[in-house]
């Protein structure tokens, strides 16, 4: 992926080696603030090992993609991280692990144009996100419809949602 310059002097770019530590910094800085009430304290701890450098380096080795959108700095300001799914049935899906922003920086449309071209480099059919209760809307704004209530999936309480190619 050629990287995209974006307005402010970002840059939105393939996740590279360098960027984990960074990653795990801000998913854990605004996890904590936004999303820590929706997790057991057991889910917490796993999402803690989850996000850290070295399993986004396992992830990131073994088939998950993620991108990242870095300020004039070099900072990372967003990130998602995506996997593929349903390979066995041929149809092109993927599942969206991770979807965070500054929110210093929230409200420029980082999060869309992560979405949009998770779409556009890898041409899912369909997509899936356990959305929390922070992100609904958004992802509703993004074209994902609810698939059941609020739940507790794995200790996290999220609300199944799924995007569909038209």
């Amino acid at each position: 992926m050629t990287p995209l310059f974006l307005r402010q002097g970002r840059i939105l770019r393939r996740l590279g080696l360098d960027d984990f530590q960074q990653v795990s910094d801000l998913v854990i800085a605004e996890a904590s603030t936004l999303l820590r009430q929706d997790f057991t304290e057991k889910a917490w701890e796993e999402f803690v090992d989850f996000i850290s450098p070295e399993q986004l380096f396992f992830r990131h080795s073994s088939g998950s993609v993620g991108w990242v959108v870095q300020d004039e700095t070099g900072g990372v300001e967003a990130f998602c991280e995506v996997r593929s799914t349903d390979a066995s049935t041929g149809e092109t899906s993927q599942h969206i692990f991770s979807l965070f922003v500054r929110s210093t920086s929230a409200g420029h449309g980082l999060a869309r144009q992560l979405i949009e071209v998770s779409r556009k480099e890898l041409m899912p059919r369909k997509q899936t996100v356990f959305a929390s209760s922070y992100a609904e809307g958004f992802y509703e704004k993004m074209g994902f419809c609810p698939m059941g209530d609020r739940q507790q999936i794995k200790g996290i309480y999220c609300r199944p949602m799924e995007w569909h190619k038209t």
